[in-house]
C-alpha cells in the first residue's frame, strides 16, 4: 500500500498496529505519508476520502489478493472518489453505524464479510 501511496498527491495516514513503525517511517519519508503505531479512526474518518484496509466493511473494492500490486491499489484509490455509487454506499454505512452501537455494528459487518454471520 505504501508503494502505491508514496507518489500520490494526497495525505496518507497509516496505522502500523505497533509493529515496524520506525522502519516504515524511515523507508517512506515522503511528506504526504504519516505512519503511527495506532490511529484514532473515529476522529479521522470524517475527513477521509478513501480508507484502505486488509479487511473490510463491505463498502469497497476487493482486490481479491493478499498481495495487490501498487498499481492496482492506486487505480482503486482513484476509482473510489470518482464513482458516485461508492460515495452513496459509504454514506449508507455511515448512517447504519450511527443508528446503533458502533462497535456492535462494525463487528457484525466484519462477521458478515468473513462469512461468519447470516447475511
Amino acid at each position: 500500500m505504501l508503494e502505491a501511496a508514496k507518489d500520490m498527491d494526497a495525505p496518507v495516514i497509516v496505522a502500523a498496529g505497533g509493529r515496524g513503525t520506525e522502519v516504515l517511517s524511515a523507508r517512506y519519508p515522503q511528506p504526504n505519508i504519516v505512519i503511527r503505531d495506532f490511529v484514532d479512526f473515529a476522529s479521522e474518518l470524517d475527513f477521509t476520502d478513501v480508507f484502505i484496509t486488509n479487511g473490510g466493511f463491505g463498502v469497497g473494492i476487493s482486490l481479491k489478493t493478499e498481495r495487490p500490486k501498487p498499481r492496482r491499489i492506486a487505480q482503486a484509490v482513484q476509482e473510489i472518489p470518482s464513482n458516485a455509487a461508492w460515495r452513496t454506499r459509504a454514506q449508507q454505512m455511515r448512517d447504519h453505524f450511527a443508528a446503533g452501537d458502533p462497535a456492535a455494528v462494525a463487528a457484525a459487518a466484519v462477521e458478515k464479510a468473513a462469512g461468519l454471520a447470516p447475511g
